[in-house]
């Protein structure tokens, strides 16, 4: 069976392109931080950032997805070849201003080394959330 057919194949996908959602939504969460979630003023004391995020909602799934987004491209970084793939990433997924062809050129890699990217960038989510791959 090919990657594409498994069923996590386009929730993964779906996952990845949405992760430019979260980060402005949880961006919003710390930015709105003055108040906590009652109305009340904070203390300038201490924050417990991942407590109030919480109860504010983005955790469950929503945080699991946004975690294992963030784990796969710590871990791509690492790479040797790091900076080039999140390059690619970024232009199909993020951006989704290019095809993979298109990201391709843009990256200066062959056709063959851009499915790869793709593929190897998406079972590595896969993995991070716990999928077997």
């Amino acid at each position: 069976m090919g990657w594409s057919r498994r069923g996590w194949w386009g929730y993964i996908k779906w996952v990845i392109r949405d992760q430019p959602a979260k980060r402005r939504e949880l961006a919003e969460m710390h930015r709105s931080g003055a108040r906590a979630p009652d109305g009340t003023p904070r203390s300038p004391e201490a924050k417990r950032t991942t407590e109030d995020i919480a109860l504010r909602g983005f955790a469950g799934q929503k945080a699991r997805e946004f975690d294992a987004v963030e784990q796969a491209v710590e871990i791509t970084r690492g790479y040797g070849s790091g900076p080039l793939r999140l390059r690619f990433i970024d232009l199909v997924f993020w951006r989704k201003s290019h095809t993979l062809e298109g990201a391709a050129l843009e990256c200066h890699i062959s056709r063959r080394t851009a499915i790869r990217y793709h593929s190897d960038f998406i079972k590595l989510v896969a993995k991070c959330m716990g999928f077997e791959v």
